[in-house]
């Protein structure tokens, strides 16, 4: 008898799907979720920032008001599993799953994410 077990980058065997944070700086996990109104503040601007340099200045400084909210700073490459995700949040909250971080949970914005679902090859 012959068994063939086939796994996915990204899947295990405990239900969760498995990501890691960007390799880029550290990212600042949440301990609370922002606001709706803030999260939509934030993708708009992340996306005009690509295309519109005024508007950097403002994503600093938006991400300044991320980096004093309530969380912990997190290297990049950091795996974790993610608890919940929806199309309507920029954040999904994620539980770290190895070194020093096992076992702390937060919101990550799904920007830091290297997420085997979406990674283009």
């Amino acid at each position: 008898m012959v068994i063939l077990v086939l796994g996915g980058s990204g899947c295990h065997t405990d239900g969760y799907q498995h990501a890691r944070v960007l390799s880029h700086g550290t990212v600042h996990v949440l301990y609370d979720i922002p606001e709706p109104q803030y999260q939509r503040f934030e993708y708009e601007y992340r996306k005009r920032a690509e295309t519109d340099p005024a508007k950097q200045q403002e994503l600093a400084k938006g991400k300044t008001e991320v980096a004093a909210r309530p969380g912990f700073d997190v290297p990049g490459g950091a795996p974790f599993k993610i608890i919940f995700e929806s199309q309507d949040l920029m954040y999904s909250k994620v539980e770290f799953d190895s070194g020093p971080l096992r076992g702390r949970a937060g919101w990550i914005w799904k920007g830091s994410i290297d997420d085997p679902r979406t990674r283009i090859p």
